[in-house]
């Protein structure tokens, strides 16, 4: 079942254009836990400061905090590797 099927393509353009608003406005991070939108939000330096220290292993962040800082460092770096987008 589509509701969005039974709209006329005019109500179809409004109820996207509506969709586009709402999402527009939401930042997916304000649902993540307090620990791992931390992560989220850190800044490249403060990324790479702390994943410097997660891999000296002197770090003093949880172990969850530390496994989400080594992964977002590292698609980080990935992305950075690959502008276009495209994998070899």
């Amino acid at each position: 079942m589509n509701p969005i099927a039974d709209l006329t393509p005019e109500q179809q353009e409004q109820y996207n254009e509506l969709l586009k608003e709402i999402t527009k406005n939401i930042d997916p991070t304000d649902y993540l836990p307090p620990s791992v939108r931390e992560v989220a939000k850190m800044d490249m330096d403060t990324l790479k400061a702390e994943y410097d220290l997660v891999v000296a292993k002197q770090s003093t962040r949880s172990s969850n905090q530390r496994k989400w800082i080594l992964e977002r460092f590292e698609h980080e770096f990935n992305k950075q590797q690959e502008p276009d987008g495209t994998t070899n």
